[in-house]
């Protein structure tokens, strides 16, 4: 079934003259705090509307009605991106930054090859490369367990449609 984006609203917010937001959710009992929101803005500008999805997709249930304004700037903030080791395996953690849902993770090898969780080149036919090593929404950890010692490059990328913050730490892995 369609969404029906002129009728099917839970929430609306007029309190700016040139934002209007509208937000949706399957669960009708939905808190504001969750993170289950397709969220849309309509924007005024010289008389000009243009319409805006958080995260650039309306079918994408995973936005915070009660962050909705964050979604339609770049992200600023600390991610408060830490990580602990033991062995191979390296737990990563950081902070949910209002407006972001999507959190990018890209190891890469000391000859700056994009690394899958086990510390395995992702190269595929005709030399392709992956870009990332994984993602993960509205989570605050991920974990790698290489499976070869090495020097690691680990960046986090929290992202929106209208910007990315980004933070890297430099690992010494022994396994």
């Amino acid at each position: 079934m369609a969404l029906d984006i002129a009728n099917s609203y839970l929430r609306y917010d007029s309190a700016s003259a040139s934002n209007l937001y509208y937000g949706y959710n399957i669960n009708q009992n939905a808190g504001n705090g969750e993170y289950t929101w397709s969220i849309r803005r309509l924007n005024t500008l010289s008389n000009v509307q243009s319409v805006n999805w958080a995260n650039g997709d309306q079918s994408a249930y995973l936005s915070s009605w009660t962050n909705r304004s964050s979604y339609f700037t770049a992200p600023t903030g600390n991610l408060s991106f830490t990580y602990s080791k033991s062995g191979g395996s390296i737990s990563l953690s950081w902070s949910l930054l209002s407006g972001v849902d999507k959190y990018i993770i890209t190891a890469t090898n000391s000859i700056n090859q994009v690394v899958d969780s086990l510390g395995n080149p992702f190269i595929g036919p005709y030399g392709y490369q992956r870009t990332y090593t994984g993602f993960v929404n509205n989570l605050t950890n991920y974990s790698l367990s290489f499976i070869n010692s090495g020097t690691y490059s680990v960046t986090l990328t929290g992202y929106n449609t209208y910007g990315t913050t980004a933070s890297t730490y430099v690992v010494n892995v022994v396994v």
